[in-house]
């Protein structure tokens, strides 16, 4: 009796990688945070979501390598697309640069080489910038500016150096601020002191620009009331008259009532 037997394919079809995906929205998108050499954690921010929404976010951290460049001595499709899609990425973060931060990435061909180059050079922070913005917020003064524009001053100092990774607390930023202030607003920094729990940054912006309101009204009001003067002085030159000396020259002298 013939024993049949069947024989099964052993091969097993190859396992393509998946083709590079194609764009989901326009190539020239609104990039409004540019990298420069104090900003790089809020560029990061931005680039970041742009990246991961059109999944091509592995151009920058390595999870997307190229395709091989041929298949079977024939030009890869799949290389082609990737090619397509990494030059763009490349060219996003051209957009993003200032002029002074284009010549790290002036050489580099790939969005990754471009990616590493500026993380290397920024992501860290230059301890000199770094220790210059310690000694503008350390330094802060009022000066002339309103209100507004100094807490806003005082702010971006504070995020710029969070954004290079420097540590510096929100409550140095709040004991900076108070230290700037003029002497028309020590009664409101003494108050504040005087607490026992800290207050937040948003708390004393907010408190200061109320008392800037304040202080403006009494301004105001002080204005409208003239200061006393002397007798002599309020009544001006319309009531004085001509006194002649003996030597013959005239001399303005107050008139006596």
């Amino acid at each position: 009796m013939a024993i049949s037997s069947t024989t099964s394919d052993s091969s097993s079809p190859s396992i393509q990688p998946p083709s590079p995906p194609r764009l989901l929205i326009p190539s020239n998108p609104q990039l409004t945070v540019k990298l420069n050499p104090t900003n790089y954690l809020l560029w990061r921010a931005q680039i970041h979501p742009l990246l991961r929404c059109n999944r091509l976010i592995g151009h920058i951290d390595g999870t997307l390598p190229s395709p091989p460049l041929t298949v079977e001595s024939q030009p890869n499709p799949a290389y082609a697309t990737w090619y397509e899609n990494d030059q763009l990425v490349l060219a996003w973060i051209n957009l993003s640069l200032t002029e002074a931060v284009m010549p790290t990435i002036v050489n580099k061909t790939t969005a990754r080489e471009a990616w590493d180059a500026l993380a290397t050079v920024y992501a860290s922070g230059s301890p000199v910038i770094i220790g210059q913005l310690r000694k503008n917020l350390l330094r802060l003064s009022r000066g002339n500016e309103t209100i507004h524009d100094y807490i806003h001053r005082a702010k971006g100092i504070y995020d710029k150096m969070l954004a290079l990774g420097a540590t510096v607390t929100e409550q140095e930023l709040v004991i900076a601020l108070l230290d700037g202030l003029d002497k028309d607003y020590r009664p409101f920094t003494r108050n504040l002191e005087a607490r026992l729990e800290p207050i937040s940054f948003e708390n004393v912006s907010s408190l200061l620009l109320s008392e800037e309101m304040q202080l403006q009204r009494f301004r105001s009001a002080a204005a409208e009331i003239s200061p006393p003067q002397s007798f002599y002085s309020a009544r001006g030159g319309a009531h004085r008259r001509p006194f002649f000396s003996w030597k013959g020259s005239a001399v303005w002298w107050p008139r006596v009532f």
